[in-house]
């Protein structure tokens, strides 16, 4: 679901701004993706290539998202945050 509305459905009810988003909403919000994404895979010192097969993720979308062309979806996402987790 759009965050925008979701923070407006609060609003409207007088809760909390991000009160019906989940941890992806708030993410995607507050988080420079592309940035995120390529400190994170240089940090393990790992090619564009060798990171989105480790988080299984097809490479042509992972190419998006670091680029910022395109808003990583959740469930790629998710991936990313448990693996991340794993290490």
């Amino acid at each position: 679901m759009n965050i925008d509305l979701l923070k407006q459905m609060a609003k409207v009810m007088g809760l909390p701004k991000h009160y019906f988003c989940n941890e992806y909403h708030i993410f995607i919000e507050n988080t420079d993706v592309p940035v995120y994404l390529k400190e994170m895979r240089l940090g393990l010192g790992l090619t564009q290539r060798e990171f989105a097969e480790k988080a299984d993720i097809p490479l042509d979308s992972y190419k998006t998202y670091e680029q910022g062309k395109s808003r990583i979806p959740l469930q790629y996402w998710a991936k990313i945050r448990d693996w991340k987790k794993k290490r």
